[in-house]
């Protein structure tokens, strides 16, 4: 259950978000951890969102919303 952020997209939000003072890298590398993560039964569901100044530097949603849901039941304003 990867997220549901393409990687294209992905590396283009990381990349843009050097702008607001992140590193690019970083941000991958989070990205690549919560992907992991989220393939543990302890932490099913991730969503996230960081940003800088009112504007998003990364943001994605990891995993399902619930046992038994659909890969794509997660979204990036899911609460």
């Amino acid at each position: 259950m990867a997220n549901k952020v393409t990687a294209d997209k992905m590396k283009q939000m990381c990349y843009q978000a050097k702008e607001l003072g992140f590193r690019p890298d970083r941000l991958l590398m989070l990205d690549e951890k919560l992907t992991e993560w989220s393939k543990n039964e302890m932490t099913p569901s991730i969503v996230v969102r960081v940003l800088r100044h009112g504007h998003v530097a990364f943001e994605g949603a990891y995993g399902t919303m619930g046992p038994g849901m659909e890969s794509d039941s997660l979204k990036v304003d899911t609460i």
